[in-house]
């Protein structure tokens, strides 16, 4: 996967559409959309983990249906069936890597070997056996065979080695026939199925000069250059935005801080004003409790005097004393009961209790502000 970080202009580096990096090695979905090798494996494989047995996948930039060609079980066989787009390839100067194409003779057999060669003529890549063979027989001995690497050299070689014109519904049959009552390329085997009822299917060898005049490429590079900088455009007007964004954000942060600030200095002044009123109301309570003691302790005097009193006239005094004493003791009895009951039901106990303002609430609560969007 490629690691820039940045995403260049299409002239000057061709741009992989996942990881918005220099392409290493291009690889091409029926939809002709391209790809890293390691972006689009990571893609495929990302699918492959939610089901058990992945038979198609959805392009990531048009979601077409990219169905998994026959025979083909792993990922990484899958990957390796993916025609490397040779013109992109060319044109990237990150792509200092040296490409793997499978054989063409070997793949049609399942046998997975790496190109070293390939045949101008015949529009194949071969191993090293297969090149050998091919220089001998004596119906290509002939025929111009060209290393691979040469072929990725420059746009116009790449285009002799490109493997991105490959039929989309039949594995391994080349684009060579376009029906136009469908405008659609296909295959030779296309031609007898799909298309065989069809009136106009035209060889794109013979015809390919013609479809050209009604599909003016001139005009398709005018058109997706007008598309490219709407989209540039588009792009920095979210860069002017995501930029404002962030200012917006900073202002808001600075506004946080003022506020926090604020709040401390109003809390640390909250603070200092309910320490003084509970000191005021300690002090009050404190005062009136210790008047209260005092006159209890006066009473509890005055209860252990005429108890004490009363024990010494019961003992030593004559009857008349007794009497007396005894009479004037129970009134006082009775007073005494009284200022007792009266003391223990104006007797309470005092608590201390912090009353917090439902605007400090909501402040507690997160809901004294919130950021909106305009």
């Amino acid at each position: 996967m490629a690691t820039s970080d940045t995403a260049c202009c299409a002239d000057e580096n061709p741009i992989c559409p996942i990881c918005l990096g220099a392409f290493n090695i291009p690889r091409q979905l029926t939809c002709m959309h391209c790809f890293c090798e390691h972006c689009i494996k990571s893609y495929i494989k990302s699918k492959a983990a939610k089901v058990d047995d992945i038979d198609k996948i959805e392009c990531p930039v048009c979601q077409t249906v990219v169905r998994r060609p026959h025979r083909i079980t792993s990922v990484e066989s899958w990957i390796s069936r993916l025609p490397i787009n040779t013109v992109l390839l060319s044109i990237s100067s990150e792509s200092k890597v040296n490409v793997i194409r499978p054989c063409d003779a070997c793949q049609s057999r399942d046998v997975m070997k790496s190109a070293e060669g390939y045949c101008v003529d015949c529009e194949e890549a071969m191993c090293i056996d297969c090149k050998v063979v091919h220089q001998h027989l004596k119906a290509t001995k002939t025929h111009s065979v060209v290393c691979i690497e040469e072929l990725t050299r420059s746009p116009q070689n790449a285009l002799k080695y490109a493997t991105a014109f490959n039929c989309p519904e039949h594995d391994g049959e080349d684009i060579k026939f376009y029906c136009r009552n469908h405008r659609l390329a296909c295959c030779v085997v296309c031609c007898g199925t799909n298309h065989k009822n069809c009136e106009s299917v035209l060889d794109l060898k013979t015809e390919a000069s013609t479809l050209l005049k009604e599909e003016d490429p001139g005009v398709i590079i005018e058109s997706l250059k007008t598309l490219e900088n709407h989209l540039n455009k588009f792009t920095e007007i979210n860069k002017e935005i995501i930029n404002n964004l962030e200012c917006q954000m900073n202002v808001v942060t600075e506004a946080i801080r003022d506020l926090r600030k604020k709040l401390n200095d109003a809390l640390d002044e909250l603070e200092r004003k309910l320490k003084m009123d509970g000191k005021v109301i300690y002090k009050g309570d404190m005062i009136l409790r210790q008047e209260e003691n005092h006159a209890c302790l006066a009473l509890l005097n005055s209860i252990r005097n005429s108890r004490a009193v009363l024990e010494v006239v019961n003992q030593n005094g004559n009857n008349i004393q007794k009497f007396l004493v005894t009479d004037k003791t129970k009134w006082q009895l009775t007073s005494y009961s009284d200022l007792i009951h009266e003391k223990f039901e104006k007797i309470n106990n005092i608590t201390l209790q912090l009353k917090v303002d439902p605007l400090l609430q909501s402040l507690m609560e997160g809901k004294f502000a919130k950021l909106v969007t305009k």
